[in-house]
């Protein structure tokens, strides 16, 4: 906290922290070297420097600081001081609550990092045995392929014999067929001229029937009227 403290003085050369709220003054133009307590406004000690010239700069040691422990203090100095111890035992509760956050983050690193490892280990270990799975399905695909079309092939094999058969069996059954019509063919054309002929002397007989009926006829026609010409 910055505060304001008179010293009666104007030219105060220099000013420095002994202990506390204990501070020491150097007002030129008094000769004089004032311990002065900020927080209460008074003066604990004045050392005279008229012999030795007006001060202009003041430095004090670790004597000067045990010395100044021994001065009366104000509350406010003692205030100071519990402030600096409760600082100082916060401050080692920080280091040491640090401390142990470095060795719980050390620790979970340490957990995390063979957690890491072990997720690794069996990736690497789950990758494997998909791997040999892979490998394995596609070594029996390949085997299923490769019956799948020696099976096809053998049928296709099945297929063309049963084919050529088949042909072979129609070949036989068209030149069966086209020799029965041949036979056939010949057969109805004997039986055509067989008819025929049979026709012509059927025709033959009927015409000479034809004659002689009329030839008959005549002659029974000729004997009727001549008889009727005799009996009139």
């Amino acid at each position: 906290m910055i505060r304001r403290v008179g010293t009666g003085s104007r030219w105060l050369h220099d000013a420095v922290q002994v202990h506390g709220d204990l501070f020491a003054a150097a007002p030129f133009d008094q000769n004089e070297v004032v311990l002065l307590n900020v927080a209460t406004r008074q003066v604990a000690c004045r050392i005279p420097c008229a012999a030795r010239g007006g001060p202009q700069f003041l430095s004090f040691g670790p004597h000067a600081v045990s010395a100044a422990s021994e001065l009366p203090m104000g509350p406010s100095a003692r205030r100071h001081e519990l402030d600096e111890a409760e600082l100082r035992r916060q401050h080692a509760a920080m280091i040491q609550a640090r401390d142990e956050i470095v060795r719980d983050h050390a620790e979970g690193m340490r957990a995390r990092d063979a957690l890491i490892a072990e997720i690794r280990e069996e990736r690497h270990l789950a990758v494997t045995a998909r791997d040999a799975i892979i490998a394995e399905r596609h070594a029996e695909q390949a085997r299923e392929v490769e019956t799948r079309d020696a099976i096809i092939a053998g049928l296709h094999a099945q297929q063309a014999r049963e084919v050529g058969t088949r042909d072979r069996m129609l070949a036989d059954l068209t030149a069966a067929r086209d020799h029965d019509v041949a036979v056939r063919d010949a057969a109805l054309a004997g039986l055509r001229e067989e008819r025929a002929r049979t026709l012509e002397s059927q025709q033959a007989i009927v015409d000479e029937l034809r004659r002689d009926l009329a030839f008959a006829t005549g002659g029974w026609r000729r004997w009727i009227t001549g008889r009727r010409r005799s009996t009139s």
